[in-house]
C-alpha cells in the first residue's frame, strides 16, 4: 500500500462532508506461478469473491482494502463509523518506478480475463472514483486525524509478508473563512523507496 499525499473534501450537501483519497496497491516480492490447468485437487481455499460494481461498470474482487479515519494516532480510535472495506478490479496500471511498455503488462482489464497485480507494478484508483470516500459528517475540527489504508485487511490473499500492508496520511480538519470544511495533509507514513512516495513514476 502506498500513501497518497493529496486529500480532497467533497461537500456533497450542506450536511454531509466526505474526504476522498487516491489509493494504490504495489506488488513486491516474487511473482506467483500460474496454476497448470491439468491438476489433481488436494485442497480448496476460497480467497475472495467477485462483485459487479454498477458505477464502475466492471467486476471487483471483494475486500481488497480498508479505509479508516482515526484520531490521535494511526492506531487511535476510529472516527464515527469510518471503517469501510472496498473492492477493486486488480490490474497492472503502471510500474512503480520509471516507464514500462504497455506490452509488458500481464493483467489488462476487469472483464473476463484474470485479475491481479504483477511484481513491480501498481494498481491505483483516483480519489474522484466512486468508492474512494469516507464520511466525515459531524467530525469536529482537529489537527491529529489519520486516514489509514490497509491492503488485504481480512488476510484472504496469501502473502509472504503482511507487515507493509498499512500506510497512513496525517491531516488537519478545519473550517475556511467561507464556512466550508477543509483538509490539509501534514505528514505521512515512511516510504520504503522513492517510488512509494510517488517519485519516478513517470507514466502515472
Amino acid at each position: 500500500m502506498r500513501p497518497e499525499n493529496e486529500l480532497g473534501l467533497n461537500p456533497t450537501t450542506t450536511a454531509i462532508q466526505e474526504i476522498r483519497s487516491s489509493n494504490a496497491q504495489y506488488k513486491c516480492g516474487e511473482q506467483p506461478k500460474p496454476a497448470d490447468p491439468c491438476y489433481t485437487i488436494v485442497q480448496e481455499q476460497a480467497v475472495s469473491i467477485f462483485e459487479y460494481h454498477a458505477t464502475h461498470n466492471h467486476w471487483h474482487t471483494a475486500d481488497v482494502a480498508r479505509f479508516e479515519v482515526r484520531k490521535g494516532s494511526p492506531a487511535g480510535q476510529v472516527v464515527g463509523t469510518n471503517s469501510i472495506k472496498v473492492g477493486f478490479c486488480l490490474l497492472d496500471l503502471y510500474r512503480l518506478e520509471d516507464n514500462a511498455p504497455t506490452s509488458e503488462k500481464t493483467f489488462w482489464d476487469c472483464y473476463t480475463s484474470y485479475q491481479g497485480v504483477s511484481v513491480g507494478w501498481v494498481d491505483q484508483y483516483h480519489q474522484s472514483t466512486d468508492g474512494q470516500q469516507v464520511d466525515l459528517t459531524g467530525a469536529p475540527n482537529g489537527t491529529d486525524y489519520y486516514l489509514v489504508s490497509t491492503t488485504n485487511p481480512t488476510g484472504v490473499f496469501l502473502e509472504q509478508d503482511k507487515t507493509n500492508n498499512t500506510e497512513w496520511v496525517k491531516f488537519t480538519l478545519g473550517t475556511g473563512s467561507n464556512g466550508n470544511r477543509k483538509v490539509t495533509v501534514i505528514d505521512h507514513s515512511p516510504c520504503e523507496n522513492p517510488g512509494m512516495c510517488g517519485e519516478r513514476a513517470t507514466n502515472r
